[in-house]
């Protein structure tokens, strides 16, 4: 589930989600891992704004999400779907989900916060110029 969440919220969160499911199931280096996911996304998506500065306005939209698909898709076939496949194989009845509630709502805070440092940062180039 954290993949399709992914779509909605970018990789980062379904990375550090995936992160807290390997330190539920004691892999800690598979959370490591994780971990550097989350930390490759917040540096792509860093990125955009500094797009923002040297690219026509166009090029900004269609190089951050070039760079994001590439990320979700290598992040999918890379990460992703290692624990879907871990989950699949040793709980093949199932397992005690958590509710996405609590986590849910956090996504949707990063995301705004996000945006609202995109948009500070984009009008400050703007104003700079």
């Amino acid at each position: 589930m954290s993949v399709v969440f992914s779509l909605f919220f970018t990789p980062v969160f379904g990375a550090l989600v995936q992160m807290q499911n390997w330190k539920t199931l004691h892999q800690e280096a598979k959370a490591r891992q994780s971990f550097w996911w989350s930390m490759a996304g917040c540096g792509i998506l860093a990125l955009d704004p500094l797009f923002s500065l040297v690219l026509a306005e166009g090029k900004v939209v269609d190089c951050t999400i070039t760079l994001l698909l590439l990320y979700l898709g290598s992040w999918v076939f890379f990460s992703a779907r290692w624990q879907i496949r871990y989950v699949r194989k040793h709980f093949p009845r199932g397992y005690g989900r958590k509710s996405w509630l609590p986590i849910l709502p956090l996504g949707l805070a990063g995301y705004l916060v996000y945006l609202l440092v995109g948009f500070g940062l984009l009008w400050l180039g703007h104003t700079l110029r």
